[in-house]
């Protein structure tokens, strides 16, 4: 019997139950029912389901012929096949020359989408390869198993030769948890098909590309980069559509995205360093009131808010010693408040007092106060630039 037969017989008598005025049932090659629009048949043997692939065709049973055999319902049973071999046998129940009008279009309807199913169960299998794949390239990938991931790779069919940038896109809570729950495993493997055609579409397809979902609420695409202009390219149009991306996704009722990207690498074994990159931006984005929250290194804004959490530590430990005395003023929060105004007005202390809603002469006063706590220059660029990434730590 087929792999998965059973479960498809026992979907396709359902479905058929609910549209035909007939009852149904589903025998495997061997005979035996294997669903039925009665389930207590279910399992019991149907002996003339043998001869009806024997001969190959449709096989009438009045009511005086079915009598003379156990556990056979007047109707018509019909010879099932799968990729040219016999599969098992489909049967109709009712008065034979009513139901047999109905038999030849079931037939063709379930084989149909038997071949349907196997094809789609096929993707699915390549779809969780994939899958795999990208575990083992982005999270288990150690550097001295090139020739595994070689062999892998060849497996299915990528270059690993392109030069690379990884995207990750999180969609948030994870609706596909949803889907698995309503729906089955065909239906859950559609709609993920569906959300990493919306990747491709928005950032470009490409036979290079590989597309899948590394988790229930996160996808992949390792998209290949010619070259250094072809890069630049990807950088400057990479907000735009990643906008794109959320705009189609919105469609589907996924609103929480966000997405980043990480920086070229040079082939597909260094892949693992580009989505660590990526990650990175989207654990700082977490924190940060950016909108839409579509990341990467190319974005000056984004790169000025993640400099102060890089400086080193052992650094940060000096400067701060340094300013004992400004962290231990009462008045602390207040002078820090108006230091990143000041800082953020362009060392303007017009345009500052402004935005604070202070006079000048206030301001002035408490920018004095910083350079007689700090030891700093509030007119000198580089001092107040120490102090800002500092206090914006």
């Amino acid at each position: 019997m087929m792999n998965g037969i059973v479960h498809y017989a026992q979907q396709v008598v359902k479905t058929l139950s609910e549209t035909l005025p007939f009852p149904v049932s589903f025998t495997d090659e061997e005979g035996y029912i294997i669903s039925d629009s009665n389930p207590e048949r279910i399992g019991t043997l149907h002996s003339p389901s043998v001869k009806v692939l024997e001969a190959g065709e449709m096989i009438l049973f009045e009511t005086s012929a079915a009598e003379k055999f156990e556990n056979v319902l007047p109707g018509v049973a019909v010879p099932l096949y799968a990729e040219g071999k016999p599969s098992g046998v489909l049967g109709i129940v009712g008065d034979p020359h009513e139901v047999r009008p109905y038999a030849k279009l079931v037939k063709q309807y379930v084989e149909m989408m038997w071949q349907e199913t196997k094809k789609l169960q096929a993707e699915e299998l390549g779809q969780l390869k994939l899958e795999s794949f990208l575990h083992f390239i982005l999270i288990n990938y150690e550097s001295n198993e090139n020739d595994r991931l070689q062999t892998y790779a060849n497996l299915l069919h990528i270059d690993t030769s392109y030069s690379r940038v990884c995207i990750v896109i999180d969609i948030g809570h994870s609706i596909l948890t949803q889907i698995n729950q309503e729906t089955n495993s065909l239906s859950k493997y559609r709609f993920k098909e569906t959300l990493l055609h919306c990747v491709e579409m928005a950032f470009g397809k490409d036979k290079h590309n590989v597309c899948s979902f590394l988790t229930s609420k996160k996808m992949i695409l390792i998209k290949p980069i010619k070259n250094e202009i072809d890069f630049r390219k990807f950088n400057e149009t990479f907000k735009e559509k990643g906008s794109k991306l959320m705009d189609m996704l919105k469609v589907y009722h996924i609103d929480e995205v966000e997405i980043s990207a990480g920086g070229r690498v040079a082939s597909l074994h260094e892949t693992t360093q580009s989505y660590q990159e990526a990650e990175r931006l989207l654990e700082h984005g977490k924190d940060m009131e950016i909108k839409p929250k579509i990341l990467s290194y190319y974005d000056w804004e984004l790169l000025l808010k993640i400099l102060p959490s890089q400086i080193d530590s052992n650094f940060k430990k000096y400067v701060q010693e340094r300013l004992c005395y400004f962290f231990e003023d009462e008045s602390v929060e207040e002078l820090s408040e108006n230091f990143i105004v000041y800082c953020q007005s362009n060392l303007n202390i017009s345009q500052a007092a402004k935005n604070l809603y202070v006079h000048r002469n206030t301001l002035m006063y408490r920018l004095k106060k910083i350079e007689k706590l700090t030891g700093l220059d509030t007119n000198h660029f580089e001092h107040c630039m120490i102090l800002y990434f500092i206090l914006s730590r």
